[in-house]
């Protein structure tokens, strides 16, 4: 059995990821975070696709837990439900740093997050829709 506290921690760990990821623009990075018949990583692909049309990349993006509950917490496989929000991330021109925009404030949002154990690494698996 995974401690409770590693679960959290590999989820933060692999917000970070994703964070680094979009700070770079890189739609290889975000993918590798995902497992390859997740939903849930195409979309935040297509997502990072669309600001990178327009030139753009997301720093300090930064995913604020409000409410976290482990349902499952194996050496393989992490089941949590999550109420989280994004705060502070700011649109950067690529070609400009110093041209920035807050992104609107984000409302707590409630999920179910399935990670599974890749090698030495997190994916996310799943993503659905909880209720608080």
């Amino acid at each position: 059995m995974v401690d409770e506290r590693f679960a959290v921690a590999a989820l933060h760990a692999w917000d970070a990821r994703r964070a680094a990821a979009w700070a770079q623009g890189d739609r290889d990075a975000l993918s590798r975070l995902y497992t390859r018949t997740s939903s849930a990583g195409r979309a935040d692909a297509r997502l990072l696709d669309r600001y990178a049309v327009r030139g753009l990349v997301v720093w300090h993006m930064r995913m604020q837990v409000l409410r976290l509950r482990v349902l499952v917490a194996q050496p393989s496989r992490i089941v949590l439900d999550v109420t989280d929000r994004l705060t502070g991330a700011i649109a950067v021109r690529v070609d400009d740093d110093r041209v920035r925009r807050a992104l609107p404030a984000d409302g707590p949002t409630s999920r179910r997050l399935v990670l599974r154990r890749d090698g030495d690494r997190w994916l996310m698996a799943g993503v659905s829709e909880s209720t608080p």
